[in-house]
């Protein structure tokens, strides 16, 4: 829908440190659409990068000391301060794999834990959050609520 807004959230980078994880767009900075979105005869890809995608929060590349566990807690924490009941979010199956692979009870044996997500994969799932006075802030996913959208997991 034109009215919603892409947010660039910059706690869903990958967690490697390879170059092809890199970001391209400079912080706060317009996405510009590449040669092929602007052929595209299905939509109209430089008026939704122009118009939709809001980079305020996009800080540019992951910090060089952060973690991978700084940033996937800075998501759930994000997630929590909008206060929708859906969110969706893209990513790298990389990072969604460690993301389960953190949020999923420890004893639970998922999928989810071991396998990638597909390409153009779509997982929904219930994301949990408790306070605890000996670690504050806690997040977990809901095993049962973990549902297949589209694609699945890599065998």
């Amino acid at each position: 829908h034109a009215h919603h807004k892409i947010v660039v959230n910059p706690s869903l980078q990958e967690m490697s440190g390879f170059p092809d994880t890199l970001s391209l767009t400079p912080p706060q900075g317009n996405v510009p659409a590449s040669w092929i979105d602007r052929q595209s005869k299905i939509c109209d890809f430089e008026n939704i990068f122009s118009n939709q995608i809001d980079t305020t929060l996009h800080t540019g590349n992951k910090p060089l000391f952060g973690t991978g566990l700084d940033r996937m807690n800075e998501f759930c924490d994000f997630c929590f301060r909008l206060q929708h009941n859906h969110i969706i979010a893209g990513g790298h199956s990389v990072w969604f794999r460690y993301f389960f692979r953190t949020f999923l009870p420890y004893d639970c044996d998922h999928v989810a834990k071991k396998n990638k997500i597909v390409n153009c994969g779509c997982i929904a799932f219930t994301l949990l959050k408790a306070k605890t006075e000996e670690h504050g802030d806690c997040y977990m996913i809901e095993p049962e609520s973990i549902r297949v959208i589209y694609g699945g997991f890599l065998a």
